[in-house]
């Protein structure tokens, strides 16, 4: 699971997906360290001078559990106690020796990665047919 980017993959995946994982998931031994909890934090973002700018407190979920010894954290954008608590597992289960169930999260992610990216080029070719062409637009 190197290669894949499991957190974006599980941050766009819708809920019924996400309460399939779960399942999948819990079927090892995952303690919770310290349940889901939203917080607030500053988001800060780089502005074209290159110095940081204080865009604005951002709503965020974060969980951490541990698994086999290995601990996990999670943290996601909004309230997504669920998703947070996944992205915990998985950091945690990634870390651990268990090659068999790695294989068996890598190809779910792998075959939700092609949802998501199925969804994504949709979105974008929705979006380009609203695109106004200003070249094209009579001069007044």
């Amino acid at each position: 699971m190197d290669e894949l980017d499991f957190r974006s993959i599980i941050i766009n995946m819708e809920k019924q997906r996400a309460k399939y994982l779960k399942k999948i998931i819990n079927t090892k031994p995952i303690k919770i360290i310290r349940p889901a909890r939203t917080a607030l934090v500053m988001m800060s973002v780089r502005d074209s001078f290159n110095l940081d700018f204080h865009l604005g407190e951002v709503l965020v979920t974060d969980a951490e559990v541990e698994c086999a010894g290995h601990r996990g954290y999670g943290i996601i954008i909004g309230e997504e106690p669920e998703k947070a608590y996944i992205i915990a597992a998985i950091d945690a289960i990634c870390k651990d020796n268990d090659e068999i169930f790695k294989k068996r999260l890598e190809r779910f992610l792998k075959f939700q990665k092609n949802i998501n990216d199925k969804k994504t080029i949709k979105e974008q070719s929705l979006i380009e047919k609203t695109k106004v062409q200003f070249q094209l637009m009579p001069k007044g």
